[in-house]
């Protein structure tokens, strides 16, 4: 598939979701990976946003094993605040009624952890034009999902440029019809989350650069579809 225009583009993503590889850039995951092991998990507690207590918006940190059923948490490169464990309100449509609309554009303040390839992978980032904003690492434990939900921003179509660091072959994003693995092989993946979707991970914990960008016509010569498989539930 050739996308020639942003207009394309966003028809599309308007009728489904799409995963395509981006193939303009090639980024540091194996430093990542070094960095992540041996710095980041030993020395830094996560922070889980499925902790969140509902009535103050507060989550907590613990280390990974020690985490309980909490599933989906991470530290920030970029956020509302130079703290890796700010800029993780939660924001979508959750199938328990929930509904969070927040304008994250302004989480570009980089925290402790914006440093070394995290960094390097920011600033390609920044040196493509794509105004990276809300960038983290994010981890799906083993043996956990992300639930049902749908990303929120107004009107607009929702982005997310997502750069495996560890993953397994058993990791899938999924709609109700579809899903796809994205490999950890140097590349970002691009796609959009305003569609109903989760994650489904039955090995390893899986850590992802998770980060918003915007998208403009000189980056679709870059996109490659990324092809999927029937899902089932």
């Amino acid at each position: 598939m050739v996308i020639d225009s942003l207009e394309q583009l966003y028809q599309l993503f308007s009728e489904n979701t799409y995963v395509f590889r981006f193939t303009g850039i090639k980024f540091p995951v194996a430093q990542m990976a070094f960095e992540l092991e041996n710095n980041i998990i030993p020395n830094y507690l996560p922070v889980w946003q499925t902790s969140i207590n509902w009535e103050t918006g507060e989550m907590k940190k613990f280390p990974i094993n020690d985490s309980g059923k909490n599933y989906f948490g991470g530290w920030s490169i970029l956020a509302d605040k130079p703290n890796y464990d700010s800029g993780w309100e939660p924001t979508g449509k959750f199938l328990s009624g929930r509904s969070f609309n927040k304008d994250y554009t302004n989480y570009k303040v980089p925290t402790e952890l914006y440093y070394g390839p995290f960094k390097e992978t920011v600033d390609l980032l920044k040196k493509h034009d794509f105004e990276p904003y809300r960038v983290r690492i994010t981890i799906v434990k083993k043996d956990h999902e992300l639930k049902w939900h749908s990303d929120l921003n107004g009107d607009n179509i929702v982005l997310r440029f997502q750069i495996p660091i560890i993953t397994n072959p058993s990791v899938y994003f999924c709609t109700r019809k579809q899903k796809w693995h994205m490999p950890s092989d140097g590349y970002g993946y691009f796609l959009n989350a305003n569609h109903e979707h989760k994650v489904v991970n039955t090995e390893s914990h899986r850590y992802i650069i998770l980060a918003n960008v915007v998208i403009k016509q000189q980056h679709l010569p870059f996109l490659e579809v990324l092809s999927s498989e029937v899902f089932h539930e």
